[in-house]
C-alpha cells in the first residue's frame, strides 16, 4: 500500500522487469497518466521533429489559445508544403502575416512561438544524463 500515485511507479518497475500481471485499483497507472503521455510526446518530438502524431499530442499543451481552426490551418500548410507539422509551426511562428486578433492578450504571445516550447535536438542528451 502506499499514499499517493506517484509512490506507485517505483512498485510497477519492479513487478514489470519481473514480468509479475498486476492491477492498480483506484488509479491509472503510471503510463496512462496524462502528464506522463505529453512529456513522452515532447521527449518524442525533440528526438524526432517530424513525428507529427506527437505533435498533435502536445501542440496546445500548455494550452496556447490554439484551436481547432488554427490546427486545421496548420495541417493544410504542412500538407501543401510537404513538411511535418512542426516545420509548419515553425514557418507560421516567423510569418508576418500570421493574427492574433482573436486570441486573448494572455495568449497571445504563448501562440507566437510554439518552437520555444520545445528545447533544442541536445535536450535528449541531457535528460538521458
Amino acid at each position: 500500500f502506499y499514499r499517493t500515485n506517484s509512490q506507485s511507479r517505483s512498485l510497477e518497475e519492479a513487478l514489470l522487469r519481473r514480468r509479475i500481471p498486476y492491477t492498480i485499483y483506484g488509479s491509472l497507472e503510471f503510463y496512462e497518466r496524462l502528464e506522463i503521455k505529453d512529456l513522452l510526446a515532447y521527449l518524442r518530438l525533440m528526438s524526432n521533429p517530424a513525428d507529427d502524431v506527437s505533435f498533435l499530442r502536445i501542440y496546445n499543451v500548455p494550452t496556447r489559445g490554439l484551436g481547432d481552426k488554427a490546427l486545421e490551418t496548420l495541417q493544410k500548410f504542412a500538407t501543401l508544403q510537404g513538411v511535418s507539422l512542426w516545420k509548419a509551426a515553425a514557418a507560421a511562428s516567423m510569418s508576418p502575416r500570421r493574427s492574433t486578433k482573436s486570441a486573448p492578450p494572455s495568449k497571445r504571445a504563448g501562440s507566437s512561438n510554439i518552437g520555444s516550447a520545445i528545447p533544442s535536438a541536445s535536450a535528449p542528451k541531457r535528460v538521458r544524463e
